[in-house]
């Protein structure tokens, strides 16, 4: 054993992946509690079952991709409970996500209760899928704003119809 020139502990870094096309039948990246991540610019165009899964991992960038269909999720957040790491300070954003399946989600969740920071913005979701997301807790930081397509019904707007001789906002359906 050679002395290592710097005594201090080694800390593993992140992962950072750009610029590459992935095609995968089961994770593309699965992520266990990794910090400093950036994954920006890449093309998933496999018909995996998940893209991204980021299990008690934080730190975390997933910026301007191009994610075609998926068979469970685009993103997976999950907590294992173990009082570990936790998923945090998350930030999804410029992205393009596709998935025509409705028993799919752009954005999955398990075990939300501590996470937090956690930003989606600015993202464009296409198709039916849905959206399993915790959201609206301001108070634990978390961001979800300027995202079209599906998405906006989550905020309740969009598109509404309003029926002939109805005229408050409360009677719109929204779609």
């Amino acid at each position: 054993d050679l002395p290592r020139p710097y005594p201090g502990k080694i800390v593993p870094g992140g992962v950072f992946i750009n610029n590459s096309i992935f095609h995968a039948n089961d994770i593309c990246i699965n992520l266990e509690y990794c910090t400093q991540n950036r994954i920006y610019a890449n093309w998933f165009v496999s018909d995996c079952g998940v893209v991204l899964r980021l299990k008690n991992s934080n730190k975390t960038w997933f910026v301007a991709n191009e994610v075609n269909q998926f068979r469970r999720a685009g993103i997976l957040l999950e907590d294992d409970r173990g009082g570990g790491n936790s998923v945090h300070n998350v930030t999804i954003s410029l992205n393009w996500i596709l998935s025509s399946r409705k028993e799919t989600k752009f954005i999955e969740v398990i075990n939300p209760e501590q996470m937090y920071d956690i930003a989606v913005t600015d993202n464009i979701l296409e198709g039916s899928a849905g959206i399993d997301l915790p959201f609206a807790d301001k108070e634990r930081g978390h961001i979800f704003r300027g995202t079209a397509g599906m998405a906006m019904q989550t905020e309740k707007r969009g598109r509404a119809v309003i029926k002939a001789g109805e005229t408050t906002r409360e009677q719109a359906q929204f779609r």
